[in-house]
């Protein structure tokens, strides 16, 4: 690749790919990220406009981020009927275009994460603000970081998704 083009270039090419780790075992439950996003994308403070949720057993000290984790195989996009929801082939983010969606609410049953939530008849999720996430600038226990996407962090992750899941699942038994 040239100089000149490298120069260039977006930044989707000049940086090495990211992924999104949320390590439960870090979350304090300040929801710090959920008013970051929620400001950036709705522009007001509000957790219920947020793309990140945040689950909270007080009487256990315990927090779960439910964010999207834009998945190798997404289980939403052949969930949704219209095809609003796509995973770009080179940031690998999944996006739903809110102009095709019916908000059926196909895709937030297909969601193990619970990370989609339909609002005013539009399914909405996290799309990593286009690769740089507000959430994780403000995630000062560090239990959100976006990092470069290595075989080790890949592994990492995996570990990760699977404790969240656990820790999801056990929330909503404790709430049944």
């Amino acid at each position: 690749m040239s100089e000149i083009f490298r120069s260039r270039a977006p930044i989707f090419l000049k940086e090495k790919p990211k992924i999104l780790r949320v390590d439960v075992k870090l979350c304090v439950g300040c929801q710090a990220c959920a008013m970051a996003c929620s400001l950036v994308k709705e522009g007001v403070f509000s957790l219920a406009k947020s793309r990140i949720h945040i689950y909270i057993n007080e009487s256990k000290c315990f927090s779960v981020p439910t964010i999207c984790e834009h998945c190798m195989e997404p289980p939403c996009i052949p969930a949704c009927p219209v095809n609003a929801i796509t995973k770009d082939d080179i940031s690998h983010i999944v996006k739903i275009d809110e102009e095709v969606c019916t908000g059926c609410g196909e895709c937030e049953d297909a969601c193990p994460f619970d990370s989609i939530r339909i609002r005013d008849g539009i399914a909405l999720k996290c799309d990593l603000c286009g690769g740089d996430p507000e959430c994780v600038k403000v995630c000062y226990p560090y239990a959100l970081q976006y990092i470069e996407k290595q075989p080790a962090t890949i592994r990492n992750k995996a570990i990760l998704v699977e404790e969240r899941l656990q820790a999801l699942d056990s929330l909503k038994k404790g709430r049944d």
